[in-house]
């Protein structure tokens, strides 16, 4: 039976070392770091007998390699969230992020939107909205994002998620004067100061201690867009330039 001490690995958890907390029953609790990079604490019994093994990221139960309808996992990457996140790559070629959550639940159906289970496809109409072109980009959801005309001549981006669910309502908002939620560009929503953590100085760039490279990432009508992994961050800071362009 393993010691409980620093450094020790039991599962996908490393010790980090006990603290003065205790449990319900009284037993003293050990900090403990996942192999994604959460906290765990829990006692040194639970350790032992193997009960406690990680922080809960693997309960989605995907593993590297496996294929989700047109998608082949490639990695593990940083939680989006609570959901454990993962690189895939689509038999289109396209690179995106899902989580493992929206993986489970598609299925055999899973592409990066490249197919038509999406239900939206250029020249298509939603209400008095026109679908032109996608923009490539996918949230970590799987939504792709449109750019779409409304027939006044208004130009906007909208999720299929939106453009679905708004139906034949779906416009700027220029016949009641009131635009839906969202339909502003992304620059008049995005933040313009750092968050407090960012340590790069450039939003939606960020270092990855677990890739030890460059990560961007941008966020669309409150869902995360993973722009990608760079060597350098001049590279991230660029495809995070472009992805507020394609928005603005």
């Amino acid at each position: 039976m393993s010691e409980v001490i620093p450094g020790a690995i039991f599962g996908r958890l490393t010790v980090i070392g006990k603290t003065e907390q205790r449990s319900s029953n009284r037993a003293f609790l050990w900090r403990c770091k996942c192999d994604c990079g959460n906290a765990v604490f829990t006692t040194a019994s639970k350790l032992r007998s193997g009960s406690v093994t990680q922080c809960g990221c693997q309960k989605t139960s995907v593993i590297v390699g496996e294929r989700y309808g047109k998608l082949t996992v490639k990695e593990r990457t940083e939680n989006q969230g609570k959901n454990a996140a993962f690189v895939c790559r689509c038999d289109c070629g396209s690179e995106n992020v899902f989580t493992g959550k929206w993986l489970k639940a598609r299925g055999d159906n899973a592409d990066c939107g490249c197919t038509k289970f999406t239900g939206v496809a250029p020249d298509q109409k939603f209400g008095r909205l026109t679908v032109l072109e996608s923009t490539n980009l996918i949230t970590a959801y799987g939504n792709i994002i449109w750019k779409c005309q409304c027939d006044c001549g208004n130009t906007g981006y909208f999720t299929n998620f939106h453009l679905k669910s708004l139906g034949g309502s779906a416009s700027c908002g220029c016949l009641t004067g009131k635009k839906y939620a969202g339909w502003q560009s992304e620059s008049k929503n995005r933040d313009v100061i750092l968050n407090k953590n960012n340590t790069s100085g450039v939003n939606g760039v960020y270092f990855s201690k677990k890739k030890n490279k460059w990560c961007a990432d941008i966020r669309f009508r409150g869902e995360k867009i993973f722009l990608g992994v760079f060597e350098n961050i001049e590279k991230a800071a660029v495809a995070r330039r472009k992805a507020e362009e394609l928005l603005a």
